[in-house]
């Protein structure tokens, strides 16, 4: 599964007004400017995640990492992706982590390519951060 899939998934499935932040958009939220109703900077207007967190996502957003390595045993390809979720608070930051793992991991019911593997939180005055870590499967070639 690709990142543009993932990124699919979640934005399918998460509401709208929670942006899905592809690799590539990784400074967004800390290169962030605020922007006037009219969409122009404002002078000495907020800078970084906690204007970003204000202004472009108040529930928290999601961030896509690219995937790490990849083995094979012949038969099956395993990998590792990473999901980080970022909001004002703690309790923001849980429930859309536990949103995003509901939508990518793997239940017995429900069975996905991804199996969810272990949740780090990291806490700062202003924001929490959760990376989510998922094994991805897929048929070797």
């Amino acid at each position: 599964m690709t990142a543009a899939d993932l990124q699919a998934r979640l934005r399918a499935g998460l509401p709208a007004n929670v942006p899905v932040l592809p690799p590539r958009d990784y400074l967004l939220p800390a290169e962030w400017q605020e922007e006037g109703a009219d969409g122009d900077l404002v002078e000495n207007g907020g800078r970084g995640l906690h204007a970003y967190l204000r202004q472009q996502a108040p529930q928290g957003y999601v961030q896509l990492q690219h995937g790490d390595g990849l083995s094979s045993n012949g038969v099956l390809d395993v990998g590792m992706v990473q999901i980080s979720v970022t909001a004002s608070t703690h309790e923001d930051a849980q429930a859309l982590a536990q949103h995003v793992r509901r939508l990518i991991g793997s239940q017995p019911v429900r069975p996905t390519l991804q199996a969810f593997q272990s949740a780090q939180t990291f806490e700062q005055d202003d924001h929490t951060r959760i990376v989510l870590t998922f094994e991805t499967r897929a048929i070797g070639v």
